[in-house]
């Protein structure tokens, strides 16, 4: 009895340090990344007050924010009610996954997959926002200059610039339908909160710094009709001088790509020749503590959804944003 608590703890130990050495490996070769997206959400929090200083009360802070992942993943305007429709579908799902899944594990456990499977759509939609918005981020030097040399030829008129802009098919078919809808509600806006609305919906579907500052620029010239060319101008230019940076950047990023993706699966088929050879374990052994056994099930799940997150985050952030 002693010898096979012995033998839990000790599979448990290696289990929880090959966790900690994959965590420790992903966190040395992303960690500088990582704090450059957490500061680049710093900087980019300061910089939107500078565009919008006034919050809506109609909605809450949570529902703003679906219904602004919503519209932008989506690329088209949604009914105000979706967020809500989201929501209570999500709940749904959490409350179904519980109720089964308490049936086969903890409390504790069943909270955790359940709380997984019902904001697995949400983080699918962050994910795909995120990839476009990674990927769209480079037509910022086309978008910039299109808008620009539109707003020179129709006489410094912001709202014909960014009409024509959006037909124009070297920025980018993402560009294009963010141009467009920013096109309508620039011709429809009623007040100054709902041109507020439209130009924070421009810039979170980039969440760029060239984004907010091209954001202001149009602000200032649909707002208060003002000359807003050496603005734009200026963000080409300073468009320009980060090319060399994030050319840098690809490449750091796709050597840490390769290394990850040759190393993280090895990881876990090493763990099985450890079991083999260390403890004595036949496959089929180890396959029945890992897959049959609750706690081992439980580990295995918790593993796999640590290297399923491990590749999101890797194919996130092999290619960074084109930012200043």
């Amino acid at each position: 009895m002693k010898l096979s608590l012995l033998g839990s703890i000790i599979r448990f130990i290696a289990q929880f340090g090959c966790l900690a050495l994959m965590g420790t490996g992903v966190w040395y070769v992303f960690g500088n990344s990582i704090k450059n997206m957490v500061m680049e959400e710093h900087q980019y929090r300061k910089l939107v007050k500078t565009i919008s200083a006034k919050k809506n009360p109609k909605q809450s802070i949570f529902m703003k924010h679906i219904y602004k992942v919503l519209s932008t993943a989506l690329t088209r305007n949604i009914p105000k009610s979706g967020a809500h429709i989201f929501v209570i579908g999500s709940a749904a799902v959490f409350i179904f996954s519980f109720l089964s899944l308490l049936k086969l594990y903890s409390i504790i456990f069943s909270l955790g997959l359940a709380a997984f499977i019902a904001t697995f759509p949400y983080w699918l939609l962050r994910i795909k926002l995120w990839s476009a918005q990674i990927n769209s981020s480079y037509d910022g030097v086309f978008l910039v200059t299109s808008i620009t040399n539109d707003y020179k030829q129709h006489y410094f008129n912001m709202k014909k610039a960014i009409e024509k802009s959006a037909v124009r098919s070297d920025t980018g078919s993402y560009s294009m339908r963010n141009l467009y809808r920013l096109s309508i509600a620039l011709k429809s806006y009623q007040s100054d909160e709902e041109l507020e609305n439209a130009i924070m919906q421009f810039v979170y579907a980039y969440n760029t710094e060239w984004a907010v500052l091209l954001g202001l620029n149009i602000k200032i010239a649909v707002q208060r009709g003002l000359n807003v060319s050496s603005g734009l101008e200026d963000i080409h230019k300073k468009l320009k001088d980060s090319k060399e940076q994030i050319e840098g950047s690809k490449r750091y990023n796709s050597e840490a790509f390769a290394m990850i993706r040759v190393l993280l699966i090895p990881l876990y088929l090493g763990s099985i020749y450890v079991a083999v050879k260390t403890f004595g374990f036949s496959l089929r052994k180890f396959f029945e503590y890992q897959f049959m056994n609750p706690v081992g099930l439980r580990m295995g799940i918790i593993t796999f959804l640590l290297m399923a997150l491990s590749f999101t985050v890797l194919f996130a952030i092999r290619k960074p944003k084109y930012d200043l």
